[in-house]
């Protein structure tokens, strides 16, 4: 079947089984689309869990300038891109003074089970006898890009 149009004094023929095609089309990929949003998100990849894996051990660099040394793990089925440990340290026991603020990265990938030493100096504490208090937290980022934290302090 052949159609015969006239767009501003234009003829032209079209076949209107070509045009059903293009149609066919269009309904089949709207379809799909409208299929695929209305199907549940599935989280396939698993997450790491990190966390403190041993009490923190005083440590001083070859400065003398005091620090705190210990081990992250991952207890996640999953494994982490990347993990950072960050401690805030106080001179006071309310953990209202603050001394100082640093951050390291103790190693990675980290896999499932895996275990790492992190080590970080205070070189604006002076000695441990300062430090009365500490605030720690640990960021890290899954296989999936998706992001955990967990967090610590003294007792």
């Amino acid at each position: 079947m052949i159609l015969k149009t006239s767009i501003n004094g234009r003829g032209g023929e079209h076949s209107f089984f070509a045009f059903g095609g293009q149609l066919r089309k269009y309904a089949a990929v709207s379809i799909i689309i409208i299929l695929c949003a209305a199907c549940p998100k599935v989280d396939t990849i698993p997450k790491a869990e990190i966390r403190l894996d041993s009490d923190l051990e005083r440590v001083q660099d070859e400065r003398g300038w005091p620090g705190f040394a210990g081990y992250v793990k991952n207890v996640g089925p999953g494994s982490a891109r990347g993990c950072d440990v960050s401690l805030k340290f106080y001179s006071d026991t309310t953990k209202s003074t603050l001394i100082g603020s640093y951050k390291t990265r103790p190693g990675f990938p980290l896999a499932s089970n895996e275990r790492h030493r992190f080590e970080i100096i205070c070189s604006q504490c002076g000695s441990h006898n300062n430090i009365k208090s500490y605030k720690g937290a640990i960021h890290w980022v899954n296989e999936d890009w998706s992001e955990g934290n967990a967090v610590f302090e003294s007792r």
